[in-house]
């Protein structure tokens, strides 16, 4: 019995693995099919030029914006690009498939390889006669989206192919920007040593530094500022590299800046925040005690005069108050509207950190511009109207 399964199971390796020819140009036959596959379906009467399947399966439809049409506009070889390996994709261009053939997005089979596929069917796809260069309807090459992927071979497989290292894409990003918004160090790496201008602009003058120190890692900034960025480059509306890293960024990337030049009192273009402004409204306890540690101005103005200590009262955050106010932040300061930091806490209803004002020496007798006091904001928020600490105010 036993020696009967082991033959039906040898049996089975050749024949029962063998993938469907009726599934001839749908992701389930290319996921996983070999070039011996590709050659007998196609000499089974497969069309080499054949378009996707009506019924392609919802996942490839999500992972394509929900677009039938370019789906349904998809050859074997664009499959094979995205799913197979190198052998199938050179046993498509053998029988005859275009290299260069487009789907609905103007998306070539070097597209899909570029970002879904290998290194491997990238190589292939090239040495059969593959534009390296070519651009979708978006205006995005092969480059462009595979340094949206961390493959830092794939990027290089193409650097080596010609591809255009400084090629533009959506609002003007070079490739280099994709990789730093992703944090794909292998990719940013590849990039640079391929001589890419780390300081190259979009259209609304961000660099790669300023979305690597956003979005991206501590690896990436690392490289990039290694590479020559200017840590202290603005957008045109301002914002330095260190304002976005306090924002959105991490405390590392935020203490890596600073190490590197970054000024830590500069304010940005359009309300005058400075990098503590930023890491305090935007709730980064960490950050802002990086900031403090590295000699930030504690009593800096924005342009209605708020300081920090001001949005930190406005937020409800007391540890960060207690360790602006350590720091030096003037706890009776006024804006514009003479508001101080105890008004804003009152008036949105934080109650902790009222009490954390209020011990570090804020005037609960403090009249505003519409000659409010602090007690007068209270009352109109029950938060703070019913806490024990409103009657300190009153």
């Amino acid at each position: 019995m036993f020696r009967i399964l082991v033959i039906a199971t040898l049996i089975c390796v050749g024949f029962c693995a063998q993938k469907d020819c009726g599934l001839w140009n749908d992701y389930r036959f290319f996921d996983s099919a070999t070039a011996a596959d590709v050659r007998r379906c196609l000499a089974a009467g497969a069309d080499v030029e054949a378009r996707a399947r009506a019924d392609t399966t919802l996942l490839y439809m999500a992972a394509l914006n929900g677009n039938a049409e370019k789906v349904a506009a998809l050859t074997p070889l664009h499959w094979a690009a995205a799913l197979g390996t190198a052998e199938t994709v050179t046993a498509l261009v053998e029988a005859g498939a275009d290299v260069n053939a487009r789907e609905e997005g103007a998306a070539t089979p070097l597209h899909w390889a570029a970002g879904l596929g290998t290194a491997e069917t990238v190589a292939a796809l090239i040495k059969t006669g593959a534009d390296a260069n070519v651009r979708n309807k978006y205006g995005m090459t092969p480059l462009y989206l595979a340094a949206g992927g961390d493959n830092g071979e794939t990027v290089a497989a193409l650097i080596e192919a010609g591809a255009d290292i400084e090629a533009r894409g959506e609002s003007s990003w070079t490739p280099l920007h994709r990789a730093a918004q992703n944090g794909h160090a292998e990719a940013v790496a590849a990039l640079i040593r391929a001589g890419v201008d780390a300081k190259a602009r979009d259209e609304y003058g961000v660099t790669p530094l300023h979305w690597a120190a956003a979005h991206g890692t501590a690896e990436t900034v690392a490289k990039l500022i290694k590479a020559g960025a200017d840590v202290n480059a603005r957008d045109n509306f301002g914002q330095a590299t260190l304002h976005m890293a306090a924002a959105y960024g991490t405390a590392e990337t935020v203490a890596m800046l600073i190490k590197a030049g970054a000024d830590i009192r500069a304010h940005n273009n359009t309300n005058g925040h400075t990098a503590l402004h930023t890491a305090v409204r935007y709730g980064k306890a960490e950050t802002v005690t990086v900031l403090i540690k590295a000699g930030s101005d504690v009593k800096a103005r924005e342009k209605i005069s708020l300081t920090p200590l001001h949005f930190a009262a406005a937020h409800g955050v007391p540890e960060t108050v207690s360790a602006l106010v350590e720091a030096g932040a003037e706890v009776n300061a006024r804006d514009v509207y003479k508001w101080t930091p105890l008004h804003g806490a009152a008036a949105f209803g934080h109650a902790e950190t009222v009490a954390a004002l209020i011990k570090a020496g804020a005037d609960i007798r403090a009249r505003n511009k519409d000659g409010k006091l602090p007690a007068d904001l209270a009352k109109n928020n029950a938060k703070v109207r019913n806490h024990d600490i409103f009657r300190v105010l009153e």
